[in-house]
C-alpha cells in the first residue's frame, strides 16, 4: 500500500506503529521507502512476530538483502513495535522501538513514495500512527 499523495520524498523520516494481530509468526511485516507508485520497488523493512528483522532492496523483481534476518531483542514478539527509517542522501538509518539497529548506505534508490507491507495474505497486522517527516 502506498500513499500517493505524501511524496514523492528524497530526504525523509517515517515511521508507524505496526501491531502483530495474528497469523504466521515467520513473514515479514513493515515499512516501505523510496518506493515506486504501485510498491514494486523500493526498500523494504521487516520485522517477524517472533523477533526477527530484515532490511531489503526490491528493484526490477530482484530482492537484494541489504541486512539478512537478524534477530533483535529490542522487538516486542507478537506486540507492537514502532518501525522508523531515516533516508538522507544515500544513507539510511533504521530503528525499532527508537533503538537504530542498522545504518547503511545504498544508492539504488534515491527518490520515491512510502508505504505499508505484509509479506502473506494469511497474516494480519494493524498499522497506527503513521508519521512522515521532511528530513533536512
Amino acid at each position: 500500500m502506498t500513499c500517493e499523495d505524501c511524496g514523492p520524498f528524497d530526504d525523509v523520516y517515517y515511521e508507524a506503529n505496526v501491531r502483530y494481530v495474528s497469523g504466521p509468526t515467520d513473514f515479514g511485516y513493515g515499512l516501505i521507502v523510496r518506493g515506486d507508485r504501485g510498491m514494486e520497488r523500493g526498500y523494504l523493512f521487516s520485522i517477524t512476530a517472533d523477533g526477527s528483522f530484515r532490511i531489503a532492496r526490491d528493484v526490477t523483481d530482484t530482492v537484494v538483502s541489504l541486512v539478512r534476518w537478524t534477530n533483535d531483542p529490542v522487538i516486542q514478539p507478537k506486540g507492537t513495535n514502532r518501525l522508523g527509517v531515516l533516508a538522507r542522501g544515500n544513507l539510511l538509518e533504521f530503528f525499532i522501538n527508537g533503538k537504530s539497529v542498522a545504518r547503511i548506505s545504498d544508492s539504488a534508490l534515491a527518490r520515491g513514495y512510502i508505504g505499508l507491507y505484509v509479506g502473506s495474505e494469511d497474516l494480519q497486522i494493524a498499522f497506527s500512527h503513521v508519521r512522515v517527516w521532511q528530513a533536512r
